[in-house]
Formats: structure tokens, sequence, C-alpha cells
């Protein structure tokens, strides 16, 4: 039974789509919460999911932080109003 596996990686951008302006061809970015398959060699990630990466920070730090730091933003959002 074929799945995909992994929700969060980072890489470089090969295709945009057509109304994407924020992303590039040869962009490195991020992306956590899309859907499965961020173990393959090639994903299909909505441009909303994407964030770009600065070249400080390397893939794999990328990929193993990024969505731990969206859940703390997301904590901090509903628990301080």
């Amino acid at each position: 039974m074929p799945a995909g596996l992994g929700t969060e990686a980072a890489g470089v951008v090969s295709k945009v789509g057509s109304g994407v302006e924020h992303i590039r061809v040869g962009d490195r970015v991020v992306y956590a919460q899309s859907t499965l398959g961020a173990y393959s060699s090639v994903h299909n990630v909505p441009a909303d999911k994407v964030a770009i990466l600065p070249d400080a920070i390397s893939f794999e730090q990328a990929a193993a932080s990024f969505l731990k730091g969206l859940t703390v933003f997301y904590l901090l959002r509903k628990t301080i109003k």
C-alpha cells in the first residue's frame, strides 16, 4: 500500500504555479502542515504553506524546527490576548 510520509521539509523550488508571486524557482524554502510526502524527492506544496529560507539556516535545521516554531507562535496567539 503506497503512502507518503512526513509533513515538514526544506528544499529548493523547481516549479511555481500561476498566480504565485512571493516564491520563485531556485528559492530555498521550508514548509510544514502540508500533505504527506515530505520524505519524497519532489513534493507539490501549496504556496501558502511555504516560507523563504535564509541562507544562514541549513535545510536540516529548518526541517527539524519549523513546525515547532509555528506551534509556539500559535500557542502565544491563543493564550495572550
